[in-house]
């Protein structure tokens, strides 16, 4: 109405991930998104690609999160390999993935655990899961928490079908971890295969865990590749990286606005 650029910042799958449904209908809401909005930003590419067909590729702008630069942790030894998992407990964050290729490393006597961090609805049927498969000395619950001390980890899980873009992701390669990751979502955007981690199958509990084996018997590939991802993860997902590029996308879309206008 006030002839003002309007952008809209789109951070979610709408159907795939959150469910979402909009009271006014999903074609309504994104025909009133496509007539009123002058750009859309999607924090990874995964997302361009389902919203292009949509809302139109000339209005799509690729703006990846940053997150705050800190140096690799140094890691404090143990006597086993602990990898952690990170995420409210639901089935889009699918922890069952990693909860059932522990299973199957432990049945092989691997010394390994699991650390699953967050609270959702998932909660009881994790936990009744994990006492029934008796895994209690294995994986560990450790609730909703606000700083992790990434120190005592040697490896980082993002197990999510449909992860928009992966904040988790990202914290686990600026704290210089490995990350094994599903072959889907944004997810590939980030884990570099074979170079800052490995990639595996949504689903295939065998794969993950042969790949979560390979780390333990390739320590130096593992210390490798989460020095390899520390790089990436500054260099592409920094604070400093998207504010300007932020700053880029406000700039241009009301510099063409008034252009238009003219």
């Amino acid at each position: 109405k006030y002839k003002i650029p309007h952008i809209c910042h789109i951070r979610e799958f709408y159907d795939e991930d959150f469910h979402f449904k909009s009271w006014i209908g999903r074609n309504r809401l994104f025909s009133l998104m496509k007539n009123n909005c002058d750009k859309f930003i999607c924090i990874s590419d995964a997302m361009i690609k389902k919203f292009s067909p949509i809302l139109g590729h000339e209005k799509l702008k690729l703006v990846y999160n940053g997150l705050p630069i800190q140096r690799p942790i140094k890691r404090i030894d143990s006597d086993y390999f602990e990898a952690l998992i990170v995420g409210r407990l639901s089935p889009e964050k699918n922890q069952f993935d990693a909860i059932k290729a522990i299973q199957l490393l432990v049945k092989k006597n691997v010394p390994i655990r699991l650390y699953i961090y967050g609270s959702g609805k998932d909660e009881k049927a994790i936990k009744e899961y994990i006492e029934r498969s008796q895994l209690t000395d294995s994986i560990f619950l450790c609730g909703y928490a606000d700083h992790i001390d990434y120190s005592h980890y040697q490896l980082g899980l993002m197990c999510s079908k449909n992860e928009a873009f992966g904040r988790v992701t990202v914290e686990y390669m600026m704290a210089g971890l490995p990350v094994i990751g599903v072959n889907s979502g944004a997810t590939p955007e980030i884990i570099e295969e074979g170079v800052t981690g490995l990639l595996y199958s949504c689903g295939n509990n065998e794969e993950l865990s042969k790949k979560i084996l390979y780390y333990i018997r390739n320590r130096e590939v593992a210390i490798k590749h989460g020095n390899a991802g520390h790089k990436r993860a500054c260099s592409l997902f920094s604070e400093s990286q998207y504010i300007d590029n932020m700053t880029s996308v406000i700039e241009n879309t009301i510099k063409k606005t008034n252009n238009n206008d003219i």
